[in-house]
């Protein structure tokens, strides 16, 4: 499993802040050369980024490159979707969650299995389509990475579980492979926590005041560079009450922000 700690390499961590301070389009060249940073290391970033689901937007012009702002920052995961060659197929399976329309799924072995889509989740900086297999019954897990099409049914389903039960169902994977942390956050007074994409899923959140009119929030998270940018963004407004660990790594998180700015 991909964790937060494994991008420990400051040549990353760099450049990506780096990244993040860009407004408008910039070329390649000039980006390395205000940023001291030589194109071998760029490339070995560009490699790297896509195993945390990082989409870097870089297009032709003249005999170079121009290199775009970084918008994940804003929807944290969607804008994922306008790079990875699974698109089109991720949107139509979100629109056929909603309707509750039943997919036949061709694997790239060929194999087919017809399923009520419930949920596209992005997991371990993977898309996974949490599905009930209309045969079986059961719900199962999806990798994009093994889907080569989808065929969208047109005869009626009617479904064994209740949303709940996916999310309940979900809550347990994560239990499972131990991704599962319960955050904890307070909120200032009169703050609202800003959107965070459907595709990061949440579990079981809940909200109280405390007597000073702060909020105190929680959820099940599953750590990501998507969620301690999410807790970036409104950082002056939040305290990370639990768990330590993510505390913790979202201190070295800002830290290491700073040190790059």
């Amino acid at each position: 499993m991909t964790s937060f700690s494994s991008m420990e390499d400051q040549n990353f961590w760099n450049i990506l802040f780096n990244l993040e301070e860009i407004r408008k389009p910039i070329s390649l060249v000039t980006f390395l050369r205000k940023n001291h940073i030589n194109r071998d290391e760029f490339y070995m970033f560009y490699e790297k980024s896509h195993f945390y689901g990082l989409s870097i937007d870089l297009r032709p012009k003249d005999d170079e490159f121009l290199l775009m702002p970084l918008s994940w920052r804003r929807d944290y995961g969607d804008v994922l979707l306008e790079n990875t060659s699974h698109r089109e197929l991720i949107k139509d399976i979100q629109a056929a969650c909603k309707e509750g329309r039943v997919c036949e799924f061709t694997f790239l072995d060929q194999s087919k299995k017809k399923v009520r889509p419930w949920r596209v989740v992005l997991s371990q900086n993977l898309y996974k389509v949490i599905s009930e297999d209309v045969v079986t019954k059961k719900l199962i897990t999806i990798d994009m990475n093994e889907v080569d099409d989808i065929e969208f049914q047109e005869f009626d389903y009617s479904s064994m579980y209740s949303r709940f039960e996916i999310e309940e169902y979900i809550n347990a994977l994560r239990h499972i492979d131990g991704s599962d942390q319960r955050l904890v956050l307070k909120l200032n007074y009169g703050f609202e926590l800003p959107p965070i994409s459907n595709l990061i899923f949440l579990g079981h959140p809940y909200s109280t005041t405390n007597q000073y009119g702060e909020i105190i929030w929680a959820a099940s998270v599953e750590k990501s560079l998507y969620l301690f940018d999410w807790l970036y963004s409104m950082r002056d407004q939040i305290e990370i009450l639990e768990p330590s660990c993510i505390k913790e790594e979202f201190e070295e998180f800002c830290q290491k922000r700073r040190n790059a700015a």
